[in-house]
């Protein structure tokens, strides 16, 4: 599976889910995140990493907030 990266353009959360805890986060402006697959458990939301992070996303937040890459997936 090709992975796509984000640019992010303005601030946005994320979450993440260590040891059966929720936290959320804040993705800075000029931080980019690479999109994995879609999150099994939460609908509307993509796997993602920041910085060696692995976290989940709103899709919406992506297309809103983030600007898709071109040609640089993982």
């Amino acid at each position: 599976m090709k992975h796509r990266s984000y640019l992010i353009k303005d601030t946005t959360l994320a979450f993440s889910d260590d040891e059966g805890k929720k936290t959320m986060l804040t993705i800075p402006v000029g931080s980019v995140v690479t999109v994995g697959r879609p999150a099994a458990q939460s609908a509307g939301m993509f796997n993602v990493l920041w910085n060696g992070r692995h976290l989940l996303m709103f899709a919406r937040d992506l297309h809103v907030r983030g600007e898709k890459i071109p040609g640089h997936a993982a």
